[in-house]
């Protein structure tokens, strides 16, 4: 079970195809703020303690030179000797920092014998789910950005900087509170699961999308078989998937699910586990769910 050695051009024009569909039956979404990063959401504006655009009242300043008189707040102008205009707080979009794991073994891809087509790779996945998650909360007004850049970006662009990135650590623009993070990752490079306590330690709330190919959840193969590793030097292994090798692989591959749910949950982060052999819409309405308005379907493991 490993990615092919040789990496192709991820074709985005028809990854942005699946994006769309998957966002326009979701719908415009709207995010909710974590608070002090726990698993409690606040849904609503997010305001800035200072005067701005927004719905809710600031404080009071004197009417300045050559603006209009409507403008004047009458009733507290009539306790002074004065003209004072209302000001409201500000309240901006929360942050939507997405990530798809660009590891070689995010290459892998299954071909189950009853399936008729071939199973998407994890990376495409994982990026047309991070896509129709920012068209999403782009048609929501909120803002967008691949976690590795501070810019937030219109969606289409959001998923060219993501298939753009290349393979190696984690990295992190810096994070505000308020800010959500979706990691999409098979937690296979050794920095993975590290470096989910470091991004939620920002203040950021959080989602982690654990991506696995079927093959990889429940090892459905027999006999004698090949396998080869993701990392261009290795050479091919033979090995015998008995019942006693699939025992003790079932056995490590719960380990490494404990491990990515533990660290989430320590971090006060969601866990979903998301296979490619389901439908990309479920995926992205547990996400939604977790992230966003009250009333999104889905299902996800907490």
């Amino acid at each position: 079970m490993a990615a092919d050695r040789h990496r192709h051009t991820l074709d985005t024009n028809a990854l942005w195809v699946d994006a769309e569909r998957a966002a326009a039956l979701l719908g415009p979404l709207s995010l909710q703020r974590p608070e002090m990063g726990r698993l409690g959401w606040r849904q609503g504006p997010h305001p800035r303690r200072r005067a701005g655009q927004g719905s809710e009242f600031w404080q009071y300043r004197p009417l300045e030179a050559g603006e209009a008189v409507d403008r004047v707040d009458w009733r507290r102008s009539g306790r002074s000797d004065s003209l004072y205009v209302r000001t409201h707080e500000r309240e901006l979009p929360a942050r939507l920092a997405l990530w798809a794991d660009p590891a070689p073994s995010m290459d892998y891809a299954s071909a189950p014998r009853a399936a008729a087509t071939r199973l998407p790779e994890k990376r495409q996945r994982a990026l047309v789910i991070a896509a129709a998650l920012a068209l999403a909360a782009e048609e929501g007004g909120e803002a967008c950005a691949a976690l590795s850049l501070a810019r937030p970006a219109k969606a289409r662009q959001v998923l060219e900087q993501l298939s753009a990135e290349a393979s190696g650590t984690l990295h992190s623009a810096p994070l505000a509170p308020g800010d959500t993070v979706v990691l999409l990752s098979d937690f296979l490079e050794p920095d993975r699961i590290g470096a989910i306590a470091p991004l939620a330690s920002q203040g950021a709330g959080g989602v982690v999308v654990h991506v696995a190919d079927p093959a990889e959840a429940d090892f459905p193969f027999e006999g004698r078989m090949e396998l080869v590793d993701v990392t261009p030097q290795a050479e091919p292994r033979l090995i015998d998937a008995s019942a006693q090798t699939r025992a003790r692989y079932l056995e490590a591959w719960s380990h490494h699910v404990n491990a990515i749910e533990g660290a989430a949950r320590t971090a006060g982060w969601h866990y979903l586990l998301h296979r490619t052999d389901t439908p990309v819409q479920e995926a992205v309405t547990a996400i939604a769910a977790l992230i966003g308005g009250v009333g999104v379907g889905g299902g996800a493991r907490r």
